[in-house]
């Protein structure tokens, strides 16, 4: 008994201490001390012993987001948000929250929209060919302009899903549609030339940008009646050589087969849990659940050992350094 015990206290500290160096990177990073730090901290603890992810793995995702410029509530606002969308992909708990972070960032979105970027990014997976990371790439190349023109990130996930469908994703996608949309922005000659051709108006008559579900609504009604070579001309008119594919990828879907991925897209809320929810329901997920509330319980009780075993490692390096300072 008392071996099963020393073997246990030994890989709690060690658990213990990974995690500890772990938040000391989090706290580097937002410089939160005193209530703050110890908000995250908990914050930490509780999720590795309520979710299938570890202590340190939370602690991990903070870092991420911390660099992304949240502040200590907006981290704890959003994480989880955060830990729904990673749950319902799969994918690596520390890159689905910079994704998160950056789209919330990039979309002029606040930190308590975490569960709503979550529900989008499951959606978006479930519904087309993509998956998260494809579609944190593409945010990258769009979301800044999509901010400034006031699109919502529900109908630029709606066109990068439609667009995953034809095989463009990623940064592909992200490029095609910036520069599609940045091309009518402000328009050269030839492109004002084309759309007017196509009688397409992207703004309203208060100078505001229309949506971007009526801005690709509208070329697609302008789009039916042209031959090929005439389509190909004016995509390639409007989104230079590179971006056509793209611009026709979400062109030649039906108008019913695209208002109803936007549809879905505008009536995801709770998705992200409810996949997770069908996701977790295994014995792998409930054992490394398990594995999270041990590991919590061994940081909990490390809590009263560390500072100890700190100034005792303190007190011999001193004796250590010393004894190799003589002569």
């Amino acid at each position: 008994l008392s071996t099963a015990v020393t073997g246990f206290g030994i890989a709690g500290v060690k658990v213990a201490s990974d995690f500890e160096k772990a938040m000391s990177g989090v706290q580097a990073i937002t410089g939160a001390t005193g209530e703050e730090f110890e908000a995250l901290r908990n914050t930490a603890i509780d999720l590795g012993a309520t979710t299938a992810f570890s202590s340190g793995e939370v602690a991990e995702a903070m870092t991420e987001m911390a660099k992304a410029g949240w502040s200590t509530t907006q981290i704890i606002e959003g994480m989880a948000g955060v830990l729904d969308a990673t749950a319902a992909s799969g994918e690596n708990l520390g890159s689905v929250a910079t994704i998160v972070a950056d789209a919330i960032t990039g979309f002029g979105l606040e930190a308590r929209d975490s569960s709503r970027v979550a529900d989008l990014l499951t959606q978006a997976a479930n519904s087309g060919t993509i998956g998260i990371t494809d579609l944190g790439e593409s945010y990258k190349y769009v979301a800044p302009l999509a901010q400034s023109m006031g699109l919502s990130i529900e109908d630029v996930t709606t066109a990068l899903s439609a667009m995953s469908m034809s095989g463009i994703k990623g940064s592909q996608a992200g490029t095609a549609l910036r520069t599609v949309l940045t091309n009518m922005t402000k328009p050269t000659d030839t492109i004002a030339s084309a759309m007017s051709d196509l009688g397409i108006v992207i703004t309203n008559n208060d100078g505001s940008f229309k949506s971007l579900n009526e801005i690709v609504d509208m070329m697609r009604g302008s789009f039916s009646g042209l031959t090929d070579d005439q389509k190909a001309y004016y995509a390639t008119a409007l989104a230079g050589k590179e971006g056509m594919s793209g611009l026709l990828s979400l062109l030649n879907m039906t108008q019913e087969e695209y208002d109803a991925l936007s549809q879905s897209m505008n009536d995801c809320t709770g998705i992200a849990g409810e996949t997770a929810a069908v996701m977790q329901d295994n014995l792998q997920s409930k054992l490394e659940q398990l594995g999270g509330a041990l590991e919590s319980l061994a940081i909990k009780l490390a809590d009263h050992v560390i500072p100890f075993l700190t100034q005792l490692v303190e007190h011999i390096t001193k004796v250590i350094d010393a004894f190799g300072n003589l002569s």
